[in-house]
């Protein structure tokens, strides 16, 4: 065996009988081969089933030595992030990153001193963490980055073989207002010269919508009965 196995995935799907039961998915790096087999009816029986194989995979990769997957303390596991990250981006860059990743730190360590693996961490912490950052005013935009950057400090450990899944995976963003979120809105110009590049077919269609205001929903569907003679 030559290279590193990777952490196995799960999803939910119907077996014959309609249930729904949840699949690993994984390449044997023996053969080449990709496995799929049945890891439980439930996420978190899934969770174990992988965690087991890995080891597993892990120990024929060392040659039949047990191998316990590795403890890493949360400030260890953003130090090894961020050495990983040195000379790949600009200094200020990472200045940015690491003031971003501050904010999860930090909170953990004052709110939650008795998380300190970062197998502990929960989706429900960084959605406290956030919650904490929002009351005190902080903008979309920077909540939004931090939900970035945790993605991709788990993603890291999930790579690195800490943990197996990203408990920052399905945190939502925020929506962003301001500057960035307004609309602009084409010149006549602009409508103009879009109506000269449009199949012929379709452009009694366009000069419509833009003259009315219409939605093309409302468009499609529109009768002769809605039109005012």
């Amino acid at each position: 065996m030559n290279r590193k196995p990777k952490v196995p995935t799960w999803r939910p799907i119907k077996n014959p009988s309609g249930n729904t039961v949840f699949q690993i998915d994984y390449i044997d790096p023996v053969t080449g081969k990709r496995c799929r087999p049945v890891g439980g009816y439930t996420e978190a029986e899934a969770k174990r089933e992988a965690f087991k194989i890995y080891s597993e995979l892990l120990e024929t990769y060392h040659g039949g030595e047990k191998v316990v997957i590795p403890d890493i303390t949360i400030n260890d596991l953003i130090n090894l992030y961020f050495r990983n990250k040195k000379g790949r981006v600009a200094d200020s860059t990472l200045t940015r990153y690491r003031s971003l990743i501050d904010h999860f730190s930090n909170f953990i360590d004052t709110k939650m001193p008795t998380i300190t693996n970062v197998v502990q961490v929960k989706k429900n912490y960084i959605l406290a963490l956030l919650e904490e950052m929002f009351d005190a005013g902080r903008k979309p935009r920077t909540l939004n980055a931090t939900i970035q950057q945790l993605k991709s400090l788990f993603k890291f450990a999930i790579k690195e073989g800490y943990i197996i899944n990203n408990p920052a995976e399905t945190v939502n963003t925020y929506r962003e207002t301001g500057r960035r979120g307004r609309r602009k809105f084409w010149s006549e110009s602009e409508i103009e010269l879009i109506l000269s590049n449009t199949n012929i077919h379709f452009r009694d269609a366009l000069e419509f919508i833009y003259n009315t205001g219409l939605r093309k929903s409302e468009l499609l569907f529109l009768t002769w009965d809605d039109v005012n003679q």
